[in-house]
C-alpha cells in the first residue's frame, strides 16, 4: 500500500481507509486485546505508509502520526492506532451487542424489540463520551505546535471533505496526486514541496 501511494496517494488512502482498517477492526471487535498484535501494522503504518502518502521521508511517527488518528471531522485523517484503538472497539461491540450476547448464554429468550431499545439507550451515551474523547485528544495534539501552527490545525475540522468522499468522476472528487498532497500539506500547516518560494509579478505595461 505504501508503494502504492507513491503514484496514486488518494486511491491509496481510501484503501486503507475504507478496506484494510476495516477488516482489521473487524478483528478488534470481536477478539479481546486484538491490538496486541498489530505491532508491525502500527510501525509499518507510521514509518512507511504515512511519508509515503503525505510525500515527505522525515519521521512523522510522534507529531504526525498522532494527528492522522481522529476521524476527519475531528481534524485528523481516520487512520487509527491499531494497537491502541482495539479496546474502544472492543467495548463498542460488547454494548451494542449486549442484548443479544445475554440471550445466546441462555438468560432470557431474544426479543428484537428489546434488542432495537438496548441499542437506541447505549449507544447515544457511548458516542458522546467517545467524541470528548477525539477532541481532548486532537486538542492536546495541538497544543504541542507553535500559536500559529495551531489556528491553521484547528481549521482542519472544517476543511476535511475531501478526505471524506468517496472518489467519482461524477461527483468530480478525483484528486490527481499533487492535489492530494497539497491538501494534505495545508490541512497540517505544511509548504507543499512543489510550491515555488516566490512569485514573479508581471508588471502592467508588460501585459499590453
Amino acid at each position: 500500500m505504501a508503494r502504492a501511494s507513491k503514484k496514486f496517494p488518494q486511491t491509496a488512502y481510501v484503501a486503507m481507509k475504507k478496506s484494510l482498517q476495516m477488516e482489521w477492526q473487524y478483528i478488534h471487535r470481536t477478539v479481546r486485546d486484538a491490538g496486541n498484535f498489530f505491532d508491525g501494522v502500527e510501525e509499518a503504518l507510521a514509518s512507511e505508509f504515512l511519508p509515503s502518502l503525505v510525500g515527505f521521508d522525515e519521521d512523522i511517527t510522534c507529531k504526525y502520526r498522532k494527528l492522522a488518528e481522529p476521524p476527519v471531522r475531528h481534524g485528523g485523517l481516520s487512520l487509527s492506532n491499531s494497537t491502541t484503538n482495539s479496546k474502544e472497539c472492543y467495548k463498542s461491540s460488547t454494548l451494542y451487542c449486549s442484548n443479544l450476547l445475554t440471550a445466546l448464554r441462555g438468560r432470557f429468550q431474544y426479543n428484537p424489540v428489546d434488542n432495537l431499545e438496548c441499542q437506541s439507550e447505549v449507544m447515544p451515551e457511548y458516542w458522546s463520551r467517545i467524541e470528548a474523547v477525539y477532541k481532548a485528544k486532537f486538542k492536546s495534539e495541538v497544543d504541542q505546535f507553535a500559536q500559529d501552527t495551531q489556528r491553521t490545525l484547528k481549521r482542519a475540522k472544517k476543511t476535511g471533505c475531501r478526505f471524506s468522499a468517496m472518489p467519482s468522476h461524477v461527483g468530480g472528487t478525483i484528486l490527481s496526486s499533487t492535489e492530494f498532497r497539497d491538501a494534505l500539506m495545508f490541512r497540517y500547516a505544511r509548504v507543499p514541496s512543489n510550491q515555488p518560494l516566490a512569485t514573479v509579478v508581471a508588471s502592467p505595461r508588460s501585459l499590453m
